[in-house]
């Protein structure tokens, strides 16, 4: 079944349609490693069945009075991978163009593009794909082999005009890298895309991305098949009949389609491109432990990125709108702060009857809202993820993510930084200096469990120009130094393997290991400053040192715990609670709680007061909500007595 038609944000974000699914198939069928998913669940033992982090697939709710809430990397706007395409740079545009000379771009200096960028050969020079290659940890580097194109011509694909600095718009491309096989086989798709307009080439957002992939030749059986098109340039339809069943990368001919796969186990990766123009801005990774290169190459700029795979932590809930708590409820409404999902049932929006509404929300995983939301669902999944699929990919970030970027960032050429992590959600854009504490404050969330409830480990990369860090710190051009830590939340020292260097005009910061509970990883820079001297006798002082405040990355945290007692099975008000933390509540304000799941077995929230369940210790967070949206938040420890 086809994707309806969209708007340009909706469209970039989603590829689903309506669709039927018995739930019943998704534990065979999402936990399967590899093939066609031919195995019926009356063959398949728990031996078996080894679960598949990159085939658990988007549930099929159609029925009326459902709500779904989804948070998985690979469903965000700024990510999704829609076919290249070649028109004027016009939102009303109806026709797209074969080349740049063609129907009505012929004549036109600014042109709208997405392309999805060929191999290098003799034809493609430039704005193309020179190498991928994978090396795994105790072996030697195999280079990857150009197969194929998939599909072999995308419905709207375009020859570029290097003159323009347009690139030519082709497809996903398929690799074979025998020396990193994976549970599917040794096919990898790539991709290396630019999207933006030729009056502005060095605005263009340029992503690079890799997987694991195989073929599933029947994934979509209808005589009616169209791989992903674009209807007008600012709307398009694809294919969804992969919802409820399993999960396509990448959708090809005649109904085929690329099923991502997990990476295979220690192996790094690296893609090389040449392209026209250097990137510029700053970049945001899903990978690990990664290096990056901009080499001149002639009058066009390589590009070579090098890093190993991560796992981000993804869930979903999907099921009645009165089954979720009150608070999921209200947030989610037609009219509550996130209630713009829609309805997927005819009639859209404007169906606010949440009995008949079929709603349906993706977690935007750089919003500063996500970290909301997923505080709101922390209760509803447990701090649970559902599942966590294996992602290499990195890309500038959006205009929208670059609003806040200081003047170190937004000033000159190319690509200052790029910041990488595996956490769900992240702050927007590059690391913002905090100029009451001297630091770059960057922040993180994610549940605190895995699928199999083990302690979730996060990983974070900060690459920055030499000459950007000095300008965030007013550093000299002399050595930096740095100490890193973790610290919890409660002030303990976390375990973390930490690194700094500094080469090649780039600054690298790393910390790993470290739990989603509420850690900060501070790295304190210093300098020594110029030796100074005195009139007589003539001697040089001792060297100091200038210790700047740390550079941190935040998971965000409420103010340390104050506390109250009371006695098991009785209710504790929100009055008394705001009393305890210290706050007040302003006219039209509005009190929310939200206990941690470790605490389900001692205290729940009933609306805006907390009830007591047995003796012990339960930590609330009392939230205080204004008429203009601020948000102030305190712990409130609760000693719960017999």
């Amino acid at each position: 079944m086809l994707y309806s038609s969209k708007s340009a944000a909706e469209m970039v974000a989603l590829f689903w349609g309506e669709h039927n699914v018995k739930l019943s198939h998704l534990i065979v069928i999402s936990s399967l490693a590899l093939g066609g998913f031919a195995a019926s669940s009356s063959t398949v033992t728990a031996a078996d069945v080894v679960f598949d982090d990159n085939q658990v697939p988007i549930l099929d709710r159609s029925m009326d009075g459902s709500l779904h809430i989804i948070s998985d990397d690979s469903l965000e706007e700024q990510v999704a991978d829609p076919p290249s395409m070649l028109s004027q740079n016009s939102g009303t545009a109806t026709t797209f163009c074969k080349n740049a000379d063609d129907g009505i771009c012929a004549g036109q200096s600014d042109l709208w593009y997405f392309a999805h960028l060929p191999q290098c050969d003799s034809t493609e020079t430039t704005d193309c794909i020179v190498s991928v290659a994978a090396t795994p940890k105790s072996g030697t580097q195999t280079s990857a082999t150009f197969n194929r194109y998939f599909p072999d011509e995308g419905p709207q694909s375009y020859t570029g005009k290097p003159s323009l600095k347009l690139p030519t718009g082709r497809a996903p491309s398929v690799w074979k890298i025998p020396g990193a096989p994976h549970a599917g086989g040794d096919e990898y798709a790539v991709v290396a895309r630019l999207q933006g307009n030729t009056g502005n080439r060095k605005a263009a957002s340029f992503q690079l991305a890799l997987t694991p992939v195989t073929v599933k030749a029947d994934a979509y059986t209808g005589s009616d098949y169209k791989p992903a098109n674009w209807i007008t340039p600012g709307r398009m339809a694809g294919p969804a009949a992969d919802r409820g069943l399993f999960r396509c990368a990448y959708w090809g001919d005649n109904g085929a389609c690329l099923l991502s796969r997990p990476f295979p186990a220690d192996v790094s990766y690296s893609i090389t491109v040449r392209l026209a123009v250097e990137p510029a801005g700053w970049m945001h990774g899903r990978i690990n432990d990664p290096t990056i290169s901009f080499t001149k190459d002639g009058d066009n700029t390589l590009v070579k990125v090098t890093a190993s795979p991560v796992q981000v932590p993804a869930f979903q809930s999907g099921k009645p709108y009165s089954e979720f708590p009150a608070t999921v409820q209200k947030a989610f409404a037609v009219d509550g702060p996130y209630g713009t999902g829609g309805s997927r049932q005819p009639g859209g929006a404007e169906r606010t009857n949440p009995a008949l509404r079929n709603a349906e929300y993706s977690l935007v995983a750089y919003e500063d809202k996500a970290f909301e939301q997923l505080a709101l669902m922390t209760d509803v999944i447990s701090d649970k993820a559902g599942w966590a699929p294996w992602i290499w990919r990195v890309r500038t970030l959006s205009n929208d993510e670059m609003a806040k970027a200081g003047k170190c960032v937004t000033t000159g050429d190319g690509v200052k930084g790029i910041v990488t992590t595996n956490a769900s959600v992240y702050g927007s854009g590059p690391p913002v200096f905090n100029t009451s504490t001297s630091s770059l404050d960057y922040k993180v969330a994610a549940p605190h469990y895995t699928r199999t409830g083990d302690v979730f480990k996060g990983a974070y990369n900060l690459i920055m120009r030499s000459d950007v860090a000095r300008c965030f710190y007013n550093f000299t051009s002399a050595p930096v130094k740095a100490e890193i830590s973790v610290t919890e939340q409660d002030g303990a020292t976390s375990t973390a393997i930490t690194s700094l260097s500094e080469s090649d005009g780039w600054l690298k910061l790393s910390a790993s290991g470290f739990t989603h509970s509420a850690p900060t990883v501070r790295a304190k820079l210093t300098q020594e400053t110029p030796a100074t001297t005195t009139i007589a006798p003539t001697t040089t002082a001792p060297a100091t040192t200038t210790t700047l405040a740390p550079v941190q990355v935040i998971v965000p945290s409420v103010a340390k715990a104050t506390g109250l007692t009371a006695k098991a099975k009785k209710t504790v008000s929100g009055t008394s609670l705001l009393k305890s933390a210290g706050l007040k509540l302003p006219k039209k304000a509005k009190i929310s709680l939200v206990v941690a799941a470790k605490y389900k077995k001692l205290c729940k929230v009933s609306g805006t007061s907390l009830r007591t369940l047995a003796a012990g210790k339960c930590v609330v967070k009392v939230t205080v909500t204004t008429s203009t949206k601020k948000k102030t938040s305190k712990s409130v420890t609760v000693t719960i007595k017999k």
